[in-house]
């Protein structure tokens, strides 16, 4: 595949995950869990459909977001990066309980 036809499949790619949404939204689903997608997904589904999007390593373009205890411990391989932005980044002075507060205050 040369370069357009990249640009063109993941076009296609995105409109069809945009109408599922929309369909799901027209069904009658009340929030949509949005799971380890690129934010900027995240980020037009949730402008498109008129329900709730949680993210769950998807980024801070969603009306929620999960976050896993465990994960937010530091006890995993998790890739914290994936929800915590520069500003909220651990090191050995900084408590992940403040962390989480002040990303959800944030919403960052």
């Amino acid at each position: 595949m040369n370069h357009t036809q990249i640009e063109d499949a993941m076009k296609k790619a995105l409109e069809t995950i945009v109408e599922d949404a929309n369909v799901l939204e027209r069904s009658g689903v009340d929030m949509l869990v949005l799971s380890s997608i690129p934010e900027s997904i995240a980020k037009k589904i949730t402008q498109t459909i008129s329900i709730p999007t949680i993210g769950f390593h998807s980024g801070k373009a969603c009306d929620g977001e999960v976050f896993i205890l465990y994960d937010l411990l530091m006890n995993s391989d998790t890739s914290h990066d994936l929800y915590l932005n520069d500003s909220l980044q651990p090191n050995k002075s900084t408590d992940v309980k403040d962390l989480l507060l002040k990303s959800i205050k944030n919403h960052s």
